[in-house]
């Protein structure tokens, strides 16, 4: 039973983290300008689409993260949403959007059904 738990956990936060990515996708879409000093903006959302892709892939058994690495990335995650926000090239909207989204993947990754799903820890019956 308590398998079962460990395994939605951390689909909860590989979904969250994917939804993330699609919706910093979208916003690159959105937020598009043909511009050449506007590559700088689309490359920080491009980065922070990337990094949540990441974290997704952070979340299944079979990853190469240990639970504080995972922790570390949803907080450099958070950064660059948070910084990029600040530095106006979120706006101000998507980036409350994206920094919330970030800390719910990062409170999941705080739980420890997660952590025992991540280091390959089986329940003794």
């Amino acid at each position: 039973m308590s398998n079962i738990i460990w395994k939605s956990s951390a689909k909860v936060g590989c979904g969250l983290s994917i939804i993330a990515g699609i919706i910093a996708m979208i916003g690159l879409a959105v937020y598009f300008r043909p511009e050449q000093g506007a590559v700088l903006s689309m490359a920080v959302i491009l980065l922070s689409a990337a990094l949540f892709f990441g974290l997704a892939g952070g979340f299944t058994q079979t990853a190469q993260w240990s639970p504080k690495v995972l922790m570390f990335m949803c907080f450099v995650t958070a950064g660059v949403i948070i910084g990029g926000t600040v530095a106006g090239y979120y706006d101000l909207w998507f980036g409350g959007i994206e920094t919330v989204m970030a800390i719910l993947i990062a409170a999941c990754a705080c739980l420890k059904p997660v952590r025992m799903f991540i280091t390959h820890v089986q329940e003794e019956v």
